[in-house]
């Protein structure tokens, strides 16, 4: 249903979901990816290394249920990268984020180009960001908060 991408878990672990206090919240993600209803691609994770030592742990702690790229997902990427500008040194899994999606007909959490409100922010309008890319490509990319809302989170 969801395939989510590295902002989502990085602002879930440093802002909205703190694991001290919304423990319900980390374990509903444990559900999630062992029922396959959420996914965490092998590049989100990767790039979570680089971003965030406490979503990178908590990714670490589930590395068996991260899901590396099959061949089709692989031509995806290349032909997504052929065709849009993906920002070097911070956005390297975005494709993979969208090609899983497309893969797999589900949805994309991402907090990428996002205003709080879930509009385009202006600073980001102009580049080919996640927001953009799935609204070109017929993928549908929801604001984490709505994404885990319609996986079933329920505190």
């Amino acid at each position: 249903m969801i395939v989510i991408d590295t902002s989502a878990l990085v602002g879930a672990q440093h802002a909205h979901y703190l694991p001290t206090s919304f423990s319900g919240f980390w374990a509903f993600l444990d559900e999630g990816l062992t029922s396959g209803r959420l996914l965490i691609p092998r590049a989100v994770f990767d790039e979570l290394a680089d971003q965030s030592d406490g979503a990178y742990a908590w990714a670490k702690e589930r590395e068996a249920q991260v899901v590396d790229p099959v061949e089709e997902v692989q031509a995806t990427v290349g032909e997504l990268v052929t065709k849009y500008r993906f920002r070097d040194g911070g956005d390297e899994a975005d494709p993979f984020v969208i090609a899983e999606a497309m893969h797999r007909g589900f949805a994309v959490a991402t907090y990428e180009g996002r205003t709080p409100t879930g509009n385009v922010a202006k600073s980001k309008a102009h580049l080919d960001n996640i927001p953009f890319i799935c609204n070109a490509m017929g993928v549908e990319c929801l604001q984490p908060a709505a994404a885990w809302e319609v996986a079933g989170l329920s505190l």
